[in-house]
């Protein structure tokens, strides 16, 4: 689990960029008409998602009605909710905003059971979440459970076991989802919908290589899209880390100031664990735990861990390496790391060779120590 704001088969990566048009090259239009049942009058709040961006447009309702109208150069995910409505406790719709004329029915009274009609991609998306709609209840019910125990900085051994569980059964489950979406995507290979589920299964940890096969079947057309270009950005990215490639040089300080050549660190054990982590992160916290573990068992026999801090404030970083008693090497990035180092979300590693050749990646949890065990043949 990723300190990031998770969300699971839901939204794009976007970045924080609000505004109220969105300028297009060729632009397309789109017209939603709709009816609301449960309020006579309000306001709904539709906010788009595409890749860099995120528009924010506020309808009225009159009469039981709205039209929604503007102009999308791609489909773009999108979620609605009633505005100033606390009693529907924040639940959202979400649905694709596409080129043409369809129309879009809210429920007031539970607008996540709103529904789209006339719109192609909305169909796929609904056919698809109703195909594995048992599937995905299950992940969401374990990732839920596991985030309302995240809020423990320092858990005690019962509630690290549970996060633990939760965490394996949350992986286990979604590698069930992508081989089902493995065949969906090659079936389906020309359908804007399949890059959004590639988009969620890459999110929520399918491994690089698989996913770049799979970009690789989609039509071409799909590929050199705005967001088949966003999608690449992040394979691209992963395949950085693929087994088999070597980690770049790194000199950091570490808290006297003094500079820890990464590859000095790495030459001279067999294996050392590269990890990427924040003060502010509570889920590199929960991962410390495992990390000691590992450390007491393997360091004598050549294993050490180079831990990079990603804080901003250096005072935040000292403060947390006094109160976690960590026992390695602890450096901080001081916005100096080469790309390779500039990951898309923490907690993240990479284990690597003597000659800093990558052998794993994304080692949580027991997956560390059950690594290091095959490797050291205990």
């Amino acid at each position: 689990m990723n300190c990031v704001i998770k969300t699971f088969l839901i939204l794009f990566p976007v970045l924080a960029c609000i505004t109220g048009l969105q300028a297009q090259q060729k632009p397309n239009s789109f017209s939603i008409t709709g009816k609301v049942t449960g309020i006579k009058q309000g306001t709904l709040l539709f906010k788009r998602y595409s890749p860099g961006n995120l528009v924010i447009d506020t309808i009225p309702v009159d009469k039981d009605t709205f039209v929604y109208q503007g102009q999308v150069k791609e489909p773009e995910f999108t979620n609605v909710t009633i505005m100033g409505d606390s009693s529907h406790n924040n639940l959202e719709f979400y649905f694709f905003t596409e080129k043409g004329q369809y129309t879009l029915d809210v429920n007031g009274n539970d607008i996540s059971q709103s529904a789209t009609q006339g719109s192609a991609i909305n169909q796929a998306y609904s056919a698809y979440q109703q195909e594995n709609k048992a599937l995905l209840d299950e992940i969401l019910l374990y990732t839920f459970t596991y985030l309302e125990l995240e809020d423990k900085v320092t858990p005690g051994l019962s509630t690290r076991d549970t996060l633990a569980i939760l965490n394996g059964k949350i992986d286990s489950l979604n590698e069930i989802l992508f081989r089902k979406d493995e065949a969906y995507i090659q079936h389906n290979n020309q359908q804007f919908f399949s890059l959004y589920v590639l988009s969620q299964d890459i999110k929520n940890g399918m491994d690089a290589e698989t996913a770049a096969m799979l970009f690789k079947s989609l039509n071409t057309s799909l590929q050199q899209s705005e967001n088949g270009v966003s999608v690449k950005s992040v394979i691209d990215k992963s395949l950085q880390y693929a087994v088999g490639r070597t980690i770049p040089a790194l000199v950091l300080e570490d808290a006297s100031k003094q500079s820890k050549n990464i590859m000095s660190t790495v030459r001279k054990n067999k294996y050392t664990l590269i990890d990427l982590w924040a003060s502010w992160c509570v889920p590199c916290r929960q991962e410390f735990p495992f990390l000691k573990e590992a450390y007491a068992a393997y360091h004598p026999d050549g294993f050490d861990i180079y831990a990079i801090s990603m804080d901003l404030f250096r005072n935040s970083w000292l403060k947390a390496l006094k109160d976690l008693h960590l026992p390695w090497i602890n450096v901080i990035s001081n916005n100096k790391l080469p790309a390779f180092y500039q990951v898309n979300a923490i907690p993240f590693n990479v284990l690597v060779n003597n000659k800093g050749v990558i052998v794993a990646r994304d080692l949580r949890g027991t997956k560390l120590d059950k690594k290091l065990r095959l490797l050291f043949q205990k």
